[in-house]
């Protein structure tokens, strides 16, 4: 489960039904979503933010189901299930403000509306595109109300980690690897040390 180099794979159609295990680190691997005490992460504001926006994802995007997740202190695991088109008429979907999701950095409108020449078939990377866009905007607001004059940049990394999930027996290991992680932080290759994490865990304290 550490080996996570992989990108895309070639000539896979990121819109096709299956499970996908997603991770995305924060910028620099700085820990500004939490810490961990104990076997316990406690959120910052803006993991806390993190936490809610991958959960708007479901209302975004109809044709997915969220499965396992967990926010560690400078990146995020997660299971995306991508279940086809057919789910997409059952359920709205709050795309009113016609966000690019990709790039943009727009704000939601509030609204529970599918939003016109939506697609019902989003790829992977509609999906974390939209996920990384909402969640830098809103933190990146909360810390330019706390350090006006510090320039924030942005929360994410560029691009993410994916795994296509094979078969049940893959799902079940991976399940248990996201549940099992917060207890295995000190071996995490994202594992920040104590001198660098201090003065980080301070600011991310405050937010």
């Amino acid at each position: 489960m550490n080996n996570r180099q992989s990108m895309r794979k070639p000539g896979h159609d990121y819109s096709a039904p299956g499970d996908y295990f997603v991770t995305v680190c924060v910028r620099n691997r700085d820990p500004l979503l939490g810490v961990i005490d104990g076997e316990e992460m406690v959120l910052s504001k803006m993991g806390l933010i993190v936490q809610e926006e991958w959960q708007d994802l479901l209302e975004r995007f109809p044709a997915i189901h969220l499965d396992a997740f967990t926010i560690m202190p400078n990146h995020v695991h997660g299971i995306i299930t991508i279940v086809g088109a057919a789910l997409a008429a059952a359920r709205p979907v709050d795309q009113s403000d016609g966000i690019n999701w990709e790039h943009s950095e727009s704000t939601r409108s509030g609204s529970s509306t599918v939003r016109a020449g939506a697609s019902p078939a989003p790829t992977l990377g509609h999906i974390i595109g939209a996920f990384k866009s909402m969640s830098n905007r809103r933190c990146r607001k909360i810390f330019a109300a706390a350090y006006p004059d510090h320039r924030f940049g942005r929360l994410w990394q560029r691009n993410y980690h994916d795994h296509i999930i094979a078969d049940g027996e893959e799902l079940e290991r991976i399940r248990e690897y996201i549940s099992e992680n917060v207890k295995t932080w000190n071996t995490d290759p994202n594992y920040v040390p104590f001198e660098k994490r201090k003065d980080l865990n301070r600011v991310a304290g405050s937010l």
